[in-house]
């Protein structure tokens, strides 16, 4: 599964199983293991890094606490600086994890 699990300040972490696009890949930095960070350095280019996430049918992480993936992106889309719908993963346990979108 691919999936954004986290938006620092800075970047946006991204888990992937598998090979990842050359559009991202493109973005990425510190690729390892399974995981890259995308940065940015500005609102604008966070919601550009996350509108090609959300192109590629990444799912984004959602929490009950803090500010997950999937908020930011709501946030994002009241501010009208990306649109649409993206996919939403949470887990009820470790190998539980519950599908939706935001």
């Amino acid at each position: 599964m691919n999936y954004v699990s986290a938006v620092t300040s800075e970047s946006v972490r991204i888990v992937t199983s598998g090979t990842m696009s050359p559009d991202i890949e493109a973005l990425a930095t510190h690729i390892g293991s399974g995981e890259a960070h995308l940065p940015f350095s500005s609102k604008v280019e966070l919601a550009e890094v996350l509108t090609v996430l959300q192109r590629a049918k990444f799912f984004f992480a959602d929490e009950l606490t803090g500010w997950p993936p999937a908020a930011v992106f709501q946030q994002l889309r009241e501010e009208s600086l990306v649109s649409g719908v993206v996919l939403m993963v949470s887990w009820r346990s470790q190998n539980a994890p519950v599908f939706g979108d935001v």
